[in-house]
């Protein structure tokens, strides 16, 4: 998933990052932010915390 790749090589991937964040950070990129969010979560890109609240890159 590149866009994903993108977005955390811009904020990051040392810490989790908050779902509003990342939402803003991919709509740089795609229009539909949730297919890219869910599709990088089915694909084991990245995972949610523990809370729900925030992601962390896989890679």
């Amino acid at each position: 998933m590149r866009i994903v790749e993108l977005v955390f090589a811009r904020l990051g991937t040392v810490r989790p990052v908050p779902e509003p964040v990342l939402n803003a950070a991919i709509a740089m990129f795609a229009e539909d932010v949730a297919i890219v969010r869910r599709d990088a979560v089915d694909l084991g890109v990245l995972v949610r915390t523990d809370d729900g609240a925030s992601y962390r890159s896989v890679g």
